[in-house]
């Protein structure tokens, strides 16, 4: 299934929730199904409405230049739902971005053991994070973690969707590792493309996150950000200035917009 939040454009501020299918919105009460409504008629929100936590994974090099699993958090009050605007600070001069898979916890537990993971899954979505590159290469020239530059926004969504609906992604021999083709574009500049294999599996993000501390039913487990330049470097040539409008295509969970504003 695709989960999804939504108001009826008729109806703004009034949050509902439903199954996305065959470009319609079947709302449902939690049970059952109480209205069917056609794409003219309703704006997504963000899958999740706020999340608990936000929980962002990245590989990093230890002394001896082995690579292991880490994480840090994003403030969970500036997530945002599809085809939302992130504002530029006055005194930025532009924006860059990764692109990320995540996954939404439907459970809270502790020392969660990886063969018990897969009843802490709700189901899996997708992540634009924004950020200050200047912002964030100064802050760790004077050995922070660049985390003050992150803290530009990001969007989530579309939909939340359920590992069923995956099936035809995972990678032989694997019950939670995907491959999944992946696309980003600036306006219509193709910046980032190709498959991805999203490594390590659910499983290992929860038993992680619980070595010491809980996950909570409503966090986001965010995977390390999927290959793509510096957008200076890339085919676009700059950072994001107001009006772009930012494209992240993963097939089977979804396209999400974002733009700048």
């Amino acid at each position: 299934m695709k989960l999804v939040r939504f108001e009826l454009i008729e109806q703004p501020g009034l949050a509902r929730s439903g199954i996305f299918h065959d470009n319609r919105v079947y709302e449902t009460d939690g049970d059952k199904a109480v209205g069917i409504h056609e794409p003219s008629a309703f704006h997504l929100l963000s899958p999740l409405g706020q999340a608990t936590a936000v929980r962002v994974f990245e590989t990093v090099a230890d002394g001896a230049g082995e690579r292991y699993l880490t994480y840090g958090y994003r403030h969970p009050g500036l997530v945002k739902g599809p085809i939302s605007e992130i504002e530029m600070a006055p005194d930025v001069d532009g924006l860059d971005f990764d692109v990320h898979v995540a996954a939404v916890v439907s459970a809270s537990g502790m020392s969660v053991e990886e063969q018990e993971a897969a009843g802490f899954l709700l189901g899996y979505t997708l992540v634009i994070a924004f950020n200050v590159p200047a912002v964030v290469e100064d802050d760790q020239m004077r050995g922070g973690s660049g985390a003050p530059g992150r803290d530009a926004g990001m969007v989530m969504g579309p939909f939340i969707v359920t590992p069923e609906e995956i099936s035809d992604y995972l990678v032989a021999g694997e019950t939670d590792v995907y491959a999944w083709p992946f696309q980003v574009r600036v306006g219509e500049e193709v910046v980032a493309g190709g498959i991805v294999e999203a490594w390590p599996g659910f499983s290992t993000l929860v038993a992680q996150s619980t070595l010491v501390g809980a996950v909570a039913a409503g966090e986001v487990l965010v995977w390390p950000a999927l290959p793509k330049p510096s957008l200076d470097t890339s085919a676009l040539g700059r950072l994001l200035l107001p009006s772009d409008r930012v494209t992240f295509m993963v097939e089977g969970l979804g396209t999400l917009v974002a733009k700048v504003g």
